[in-house]
């Protein structure tokens, strides 16, 4: 889910994205599914269980990303 400001009423719902854990450089793709209101700021993402399974377990709750949109 991304922030509010960045779903867009639902244009970037379907887009691909590219995520990468700053800490490690892992990077992988995932789908913007929803929105995330109570995403803190631009930029900020709210990954599905299993996306975020692929960085880190989920006990670990946060860690730096950056990520973008992948071109259509």
């Amino acid at each position: 889910m991304v922030e509010t400001a960045q779903y867009a009423n639902g244009v970037q719902c379907g887009q691909t994205i590219t995520i990468t854990d700053n800490t490690t450089g892992k990077t992988t793709t995932g789908v913007v599914a929803d929105e995330c209101p109570t995403c803190n700021g631009s930029g900020s993402i709210d990954l599905s269980e299993s996306l975020f399974k692929v960085f880190a377990p989920t006990s670990q709750g946060v860690f730096p990303v950056s990520w973008h949109f992948n071109a259509q």
